[in-house]
């Protein structure tokens, strides 16, 4: 790529013409040992202006130049000493992302290394580096019709040059096409190989394909584009002759990205050979070694695996938010807590495990408080339409271990409050079943107390991988998983801001994170494992329901009943929950007929009889 050498040749042009004192940082002292004081020894040999006016012997050390009597410092980024020495008016680090995010308990290294330059008006910084984490997406211009960097939210990025990026005007390198003369920005997604191609084939048959004409370059081709290549700004656009309109952005910090596709380097079939190569491996740290240091482009855990998000997207069907569709049967509710607020999400259940989502958002309050979860139980038994939530889950995890501290004593607290019908949760990576019963309620000497509350241990694993699965299900196929028309890109973000990997070697999977916002995930995992209880897959319908019903809504009964948060009414009998133990939803179901009502008594004798039979007959006697 080239970008040490850019900025020795900045650092080489500034002693030449303005000296003025100057440190270039690295990530490590045996980085700057090995790669850049030769290169910077070699640059002061070379050049016959910089030899003449360089110290020689005692006045000059491995890692301190004099050069016309003004000193270049190499300092590493490990070393808070080093970063706090004397001041310069030129400061350069390369390979910020390799760097301890924080020296030694000072701060960060490009925090530490800019404080050097508050001495000199005229001070001029530097910084260079392959990005490492983050997700990352992409947006079509109006005015150029070039595929530009989103800028997204700092809790997205975990790569420290990408968010200096995002702060700057966001150049991005452009090539002309050869066919269209029109400009692209090539990236990782304009990488061509044959379907099926082994990595010694891709290595032949790679190319880079325009966006715009699908017409294809070659190696051949990359001296031309990247001699008429252009950087370009959002809010710019570039003639096919390469005249650049327009101003960047309001900054003032420059920055610039290019794809390592404009390496003359190394070849598209290169590239494209590594990448199969890491990706048949399955490691991980292989894949990212590509992405980062071969494309210059952020790392996403799970790569191609984990669903994107436009894919949640298209799941959208025209039906609003707290309009129950025709076909569904039960609802549901899950809660994540988190410190200041509850995030939940409400889904409708019907035939063979259909569901619709009804409603997603956060009570905002102070877990610790009592009126965020007095809040709570207005949405529990808050009825919509003509039906009421049957069973709520609530991830208990937020604090694991402290049994006898807040908020998890708030969650306990809450769902004593509804015994039937709310349960707390705690998350396993992984487990014999999807759901195991376990009891929360034990002293401090450990002893279970005798009419304690119920607490689910969920796999969590299967519960998202549950989720995962719904998202490429076959369109309007029995089973399938839908979001009404107003459902926020935020929301369809979140489901698929955590990715399932397995590492080399191991047969345990783990979810990373690719975003840290990740509740609407968790909460659509507690709805899963509630699926699973519920088993809401034997719950019977007409097959052609089932793939109409996202276009059809019950709002003459959402009229006739107003969803009025604010509103507590009296909640229903539930069906008790229980783990291991089967609902009768395939009965409750169908409870509403035309005969005669039965005494209370006999009622709740065939109730159990019916439950007693699913049971049996799902699990055995």
């Amino acid at each position: 790529m080239g970008k040490t050498e850019g900025q020795l040749d900045v650092l080489g042009h500034r002693f030449d013409q303005s000296p003025t004192p100057a440190i270039f940082v690295g990530p490590n002292q045996q980085f700057m040992l090995d790669e850049i004081e030769p290169r910077v020894t070699k640059m002061i040999e070379g050049a016959a202006t910089l030899r003449k006016k360089a110290a020689h012997g005692k006045g000059s050390r491995q890692f301190r130049k004099v050069i016309g009597g003004v000193p270049l410092r190499l300092i590493w980024a490990g070393s808070a000493t080093q970063l706090s020495g004397s001041g310069a008016g030129l400061v350069l680090i390369d390979e910020l992302d390799r760097m301890l995010g924080n020296v030694s308990g000072e701060g960060n290294p490009l925090g530490l290394a800019k404080a050097r330059g508050h001495t000199f008006r005229d001070r001029k910084y530097g910084v260079t580096s392959s990005p490492k984490l983050g997700v990352v997406d992409c947006y079509v211009c109006p005015l150029s019709g070039l595929t530009f960097w989103t800028v997204m939210p700092p809790e997205d990025i975990e790569s420290p040059i990408w968010q200096l990026f995002q702060t700057g005007t966001m150049h991005h390198w452009a090539w002309p096409c050869l066919q269209c003369e029109t400009f692209f920005i090539p990236r990782f997604a304009n990488l061509k190989w044959p379907d099926g191609a082994t990595a010694t084939s891709a290595r032949r048959d790679a190319y880079v394909e325009c966006p715009h004409c699908g017409g294809i370059a070659v190696d051949a081709d990359k001296a031309e584009m990247n001699a008429r290549g252009r950087y370009v700004a959002p809010g710019q656009r570039v003639d096919s002759d390469g005249t650049v309109h327009g101003a960047a952005a309001d900054s003032h910090v420059v920055t610039f990205w290019v794809s390592g596709l404009a390496s003359p380097f190394v070849s598209f079939g290169e590239r494209a050979s590594d990448y199969i190569e890491a990706k048949a491996s399955g490691d991980q740290s292989k894949l990212q070694t590509v992405m980062n240091t071969g494309f210059g482009e952020l790392f996403s855990p799970g790569g191609g695996e984990v669903p994107e998000w436009h894919e949640v997207a298209a799941l959208r069907r025209p039906y609003r938010s707290l309009t129950v569709p025709d076909g569904v049967k039960v609802l549901t509710l899950a809660v994540d807590v988190q410190t200041t607020c509850l995030y939940y999400t409400i889904r409708g259940w019907g035939a063979h495990g259909t569901s619709w989502k009804i409603e997603a958002g956060q009570l905002m309050g102070r877990t610790t408080d009592t009126d965020v979860w007095d809040q709570l139980a207005l949405l529990v038994t808050r009825p919509i339409g003509d039906l009421s939530i049957r069973l709520t889950f609530i991830d208990s995890g937020f604090r694991p271990g402290k049994p006898f501290s807040l908020p998890v004593n708030r969650i306990y607290q809450f769902c004593r409050r509804f015994p039937r019908r709310v349960y707390p949760t705690k998350g396993r990576a992984s487990q014999d079943k999807p759901i195991i019963l376990g009891k929360p309620d034990v002293n401090r000497k450990a002893e279970v107390a005798k009419y304690g509350l119920d607490l689910l241990w969920l796999d969590t694993d299967w519960c998202k991988s549950w989720v995962h699965e719904r998202l490429r299900w076959e369109a309007d196929a029995p089973g399938a998983w839908y979001l009404p028309e107003d459902t926020t890109d935020d929301y369809c973000k979140q489901i698929v801001s955590e990715a399932r990997i397995k590492k080399p070697g191991s047969s345990q999977p783990t979810w990373v994170p690719r975003s840290r916002n990740n509740h609407f995930l968790d909460c659509e995992g507690l709805q899963a494992a509630m699926a699973h209880q519920l088993r809401v897959d034997l719950l019977r319908g007409d097959p052609a329901v089932v793939a109409d019903a996202p276009r059809a809504s019950k709002r003459a009964a959402v009229a006739k009943s107003p969803v009025k948060a604010a509103t507590p009414v009296p909640s229903s009998p539930a069906v008790p929950a229980r783990a291991g133990t089967a609902f009768a939803t395939a009965a409750s179901a169908q409870a509403k007929t035309s005969a005669p009502a039965k005494p209370a008594p006999a009622a709740r004798a065939e109730r159990r009889a019916r439950l007693a039979a699913l049971t049996n007959r799902l699990y055995g006697p």
